[in-house]
């Protein structure tokens, strides 16, 4: 029975460049995940390279290291997308709120405004002096040389009697005014809302330190590392 050590070389037992070559082609799967990670395939395959130099590849061939590769990302794809997604996430560890809202209301009435008037002055105004039997008198008085009153040297009296009545009338249509306002164009309104901030259920101590839990459960390079070396090596030592 041959000696199972024998059967599966360590990595630091295979050519280097051989299998840095095999690495290179299987991580190609992994290719937006470690861009994304700001990790580069030549620089993880090194990594894969230092850090397995003791471990016992399963598969020999090109093909076969290949679909293993391919094994661990196909079964790690969907928690890859949703890395990706948490990892370009934006926040402030110590809000717990943020809310953004938009609305814009438009309205389309005829805003336009057009005022047309019109005034005419068709009216004829006459005046009518009726003096039924109406009489002026007028009567000058002197005042003798020889009086011993104090008096006036001249005195003019006058006086009226009768009636006299005036009459204004006026004929034609009367006057007439008139005005029209159109209103055209759009008026719109536009509100935005940004409200953000700690609502107070939590201390921002706490929050501090879940950001940080948060961090050191975001060893995404090494969890990647991790999901290949489970379908590429031997899972006990020898």
């Amino acid at each position: 029975m041959l000696d199972p050590r024998i059967l599966y070389p360590r990595v630091r037992e295979y050519n280097k460049t051989e299998i840095l070559g095999y690495f290179d082609t299987g991580l190609n799967y992994f290719d937006s995940v470690l861009i994304s990670l700001g990790t580069s395939i030549e620089s993880f395959e090194q990594i894969l390279y230092m850090d397995y130099l003791d471990a016992r590849p399963i598969y020999k061939t090109a093909e076969d290291i290949e679909m293993c590769f391919y094994k661990a990302y196909l079964k790690n794809s969907k928690k890859y997308e949703i890395w990706m997604q948490v990892y370009a996430a934006e926040y402030d560890p110590i809000q717990n709120y943020d809310r953004h809202e938009e609305s814009t209301k438009t309205r389309t009435p005829d805003l336009k405004q057009e005022i047309e008037a019109e005034s005419q002055r068709n009216q004829t105004r006459t005046t009518t002096d009726n003096p039924q039997n109406y009489k002026d008198t007028e009567t000058r008085s002197v005042s003798p040389y020889d009086s011993q009153t104090m008096a006036a040297a001249e005195q003019i009296e006058r006086s009226a009697s009768g009636s006299r009545n005036t009459v204004e009338s006026y004929s034609g249509a009367p006057d007439t005014a008139s005005s029209t306002t159109t209103t055209t164009g759009t008026d719109t309104d536009a509100v935005e809302s940004h409200i953000y901030g700690n609502i107070g259920v939590t201390t921002s101590q706490m929050m501090l330190a879940s950001s940080l839990d948060l961090a050191d459960r975001m060893r995404l390079v090494q969890e990647i590392e991790q999901d290949i070396a489970k379908e590429l090596f031997l899972q006990v030592w020898l």
